[in-house]
């Protein structure tokens, strides 16, 4: 069982995708997990991913020195800003001049928020550590308070005004790309839950500017129709097979059935194999020990490598549900696969 209430994942969405009020006619009310606050560790994570020196760690440390700006960054639609502040920036120093470093950009959950990701996963030591540029914007208010992403009639803008999230992302990542001290081949997302349902649609529509993106507890669009990546992309699904929020095997948030429903996760992972032109008839397997709390090695990983356009995975956490705690070896997992790829 996991530990819930220690969980750094519940953090990032403390209400997740508990909806008021959706874009149907329901209006019974919601059923929203309890507010977690983010728990202090000292953890460290050892062998920080391929990129890290050997030995290295993420340590509990104070926020460590970096260029990061004074000013929050607005970009996106007049009255719709996608805002980076300060505090959910980290900006890694450039050692020579002309010198690019990695850019991860992390999308929060339902009712959560840059700032609590940035704390609760300590990215500002992970970005010192491993060089790396992070950014953890916030989306939109939807009229309860609560931040949310556009990502598709699934979730989560459930009766407000649509709002091109994937036109603000993109507008993100050019205003970095444009700067000339981003790698344009390693530009990477991770997104949680609703996030993960935004990175889905980011594999979909801004190829040419990301190589990789990793959906924690999300889910790819009903149908990949339409999504045509005109660049290679790797794409990667982290889902527990007991998730009763966005469930495994599909369905609707929050199992309700006035809500447009979303694909399982091995439906998203054959989906993403097709598009991409995977060879393999079979994809390969691997065993991970990612979560103290679950037995033995309890995530099954299957990867489609030998794709023609990128790569397609999933890691199935079994027994884990929806509050994924935020083990450090799950950040270090997920980076290794981003490390591998990298636009060709």
């Amino acid at each position: 069982m996991l530990r819930r209430s220690l969980s750094l994942w519940a953090a990032l969405a403390w209400s997740v995708l508990a909806c008021s009020r959706s874009e149907h006619t329901s209006t019974a009310p919601a059923r929203e997990p309890p507010v977690v606050a983010p728990r202090s560790s000292g953890s460290t994570v050892q062998g920080a991913g391929p990129s890290a020196p050997p030995g290295a760690a993420i340590a509990s440390t104070p926020s460590p020195a970096s260029s990061a700006r004074a000013e929050p960054l607005v970009v996106g639609q007049v009255g719709q800003p996608l805002v980076v502040a300060p505090s959910q920036a980290y900006e890694p120093p450039l050692l020579e001049p002309g010198e690019q470093r990695p850019l991860l950009l992390f999308l929060h959950g339902f009712g959560s928020g840059g700032a609590v990701a940035f704390q609760a996963l300590r990215f500002a030591e992970f970005g010192a550590r491993m060089r790396v540029f992070v950014l953890a914007p916030d989306g939109s208010t939807d009229a309860s308070g609560r931040k949310f992403w556009d990502a598709g009639p699934a979730c989560c803008n459930f009766g407000g005004p649509p709002i091109d999230d994937i036109a603000r992302v993109d507008e993100l990542l050019q205003r970095y790309l444009a700067r000339g001290v981003v790698d344009p081949k390693r530009v990477f997302v991770i997104g949680y839950s609703n996030g993960g349902f935004l990175a889905h649609r980011v594999a979909c529509q801004l190829s040419p500017r990301v190589a990789a993106v990793a959906s924690v507890a999300g889910a790819a669009p009903k149908t990949l129709e339409g999504c045509n990546p005109s660049s290679s992309i790797a794409v990667l699904e982290v889902h527990g097979d007991k998730d009763q929020v966005v469930s495994y095997a599909g369905g609707s948030v929050f199992q309700r059935p006035e809500v447009p429903t979303h694909p399982g996760a091995k439906q998203g992972l054959l989906a993403w194999a097709n598009l991409l032109g995977c060879a393999e008839r079979s994809p390969q397997e691997a065993k991970l020990d990612l979560f103290a709390a679950l037995p033995d090695a309890e995530t099954h990983a299957l990867l489609h490598e030998r794709c023609a356009r990128g790569s397609s995975a999933l890691f199935t956490v079994m027994g884990g549900d929806h509050y994924l705690g935020a083990e450090p070896k799950l950040l270090t997992e997920i980076w290794r696969y981003f490390d591998r790829h990298p636009k060709p």
